[in-house]
């Protein structure tokens, strides 16, 4: 179905009442999608969906609201380009952490296999070794 945008001059007063004609709108042909009202210029925009100009014209008219304008827009589908924007920030996102996490991996690997390769290690050897891990693995849970 064809997306329209209306205008109409309307104070708060009739505001109200056009928002309870939009309530009332599954038992017509026509759908409001979006409303904007601007309170200075005491004017209302409705995006809306219509089978025709006219229609929108008979249907406002029924409930003696008068459209000032009426104006079809072709709808724009983002959709792709969304996706792929979000998928590149999650690729950076999924990069940033995996060089993040890899850091201190590389310590504590680096750090058993010092210990694996010398079994008799003195006691300062032993508490800079688990000092090491120890703060390895705290910047991973921070991660």
């Amino acid at each position: 179905m064809p997306v329209f945008i209306d205008e109409h001059f309307i104070d708060a007063d009739s505001l109200n009442l056009f928002k309870n004609l939009i309530n009332k709108e599954s038992e017509s042909h026509i759908s409001t999608n979006e409303m904007f009202f601007n309170h200075i210029q005491q004017k209302l925009y409705c995006i809306l969906d219509a089978p025709n100009e006219q229609s929108i014209r008979d249907y406002h008219d029924k409930f003696g609201i008068k459209c000032n304008l009426i104006m079809q827009v072709q709808q724009i589908a983002f959709g792709n380009q969304n996706n792929s924007e979000k998928l590149r920030v999650i690729g950076e996102l999924a990069a940033r952490l995996a060089h993040d996490l890899r850091n201190p991996l590389s310590v504590i690997k680096n750090v058993v296999e010092i210990m694996e390769s010398k079994p008799r290690l003195r006691i300062e050897e032993k508490v800079i070794c688990y000092g090491r891990l120890h703060r390895a693995v705290n910047r991973i849970s921070h991660q």
